[in-house]
């Protein structure tokens, strides 16, 4: 897409499976100019786990993270990324 036209980004939108996803296509992962997360939708059992997941993704590949605007924060959202 990045040479079909004007430049605009395209953000991954991820729920429930963002870690599985961006783990198993890391071209996908890297072609990506923002990982946009639900913290609630990251998942039940292994949350912090998945969460972790999408940061070493985001980390490797230098690529932002932004939390959903109408979700509920999560704590470390709230204390600032202090536990």
């Amino acid at each position: 897409l990045s040479g079909e036209g004007p430049a605009v980004p395209i953000i991954g939108d991820f729920h429930y499976n963002g870690h599985l996803l961006l783990t198993k296509y890391p071209d996908c992962a890297q072609a990506l100019a923002k990982y946009r997360i639900n913290p609630g939708n990251v998942g039940a059992k292994r949350r912090d786990e998945n969460f972790q997941q999408i940061v070493e993704v985001a980390i490797e590949h230098a690529t932002p993270v932004g939390e959903e605007a109408g979700a509920p924060l999560s704590e470390p959202a709230r204390s600032g990324g202090k536990p």
